[in-house]
């Protein structure tokens, strides 16, 4: 992977890799990712799509995320909205584009903090972030993927075939 410049804007880091852009909030919060910095990223750099590449627990193989609860007690768009005439109350079903070729699978998203902890005893997919973020990427009209995996070597595999194929 061929990074050229990395820069702070919107309260994201943005790398570019070819003629892609790779976005990254400086940090996981309500502030960084925020509407107002997703419009900003949307309206002046031209993101339509967002990938959101998830740290998983309970699976095995990469999957596709195409919904999410959120167990995290946290949202990014509590007392956010309505912002630039976007509803008040989005609605949030179906806010995944699937991606072919891969299993399906619904996550509970925990957070940063209690990702290293998830519950015991229940037979569920844990997210780290996937809940927190696509809910606003959704709400200021990007088109949301997801895609997970325990296995940090498979991510970084992932992350590496999608810049090389789009």
């Amino acid at each position: 992977m061929e990074e050229t410049e990395t820069l702070q804007f919107a309260g994201h880091n943005t790398a570019t890799c070819g003629k892609k852009k790779i976005i990254w909030p400086k940090k996981l919060d309500s502030n960084h990712v925020s509407p107002e910095n997703f419009l900003v990223l949307k309206e002046r750099i031209k993101i339509e799509n967002v990938l959101i590449v998830d740290r998983l627990k309970g699976v095995e193989k990469l999957v596709s995320i195409v919904g999410h609860i959120n167990r995290s007690g946290m949202s990014f768009l509590r007392g956010k909205t309505p912002t630039k005439n976007a509803q008040q109350f989005p609605d949030m079903s179906n806010i995944y584009s699937k991606i072919n070729g891969m299993p399906f699978a619904v996550v509970h998203t925990l957070g940063q903090e209690s990702f290293s902890k998830p519950p015991k005893n229940e037979s569920c997919i844990w997210s780290e972030a996937s809940g927190l973020i696509s809910g606003v990427a959704h709400y200021v009209g990007m088109d949301v993927f997801g895609v997970g995996t325990e296995s940090d070597s498979q991510r970084k595999q992932l992350i590496e075939k999608i810049l090389k194929n789009i």
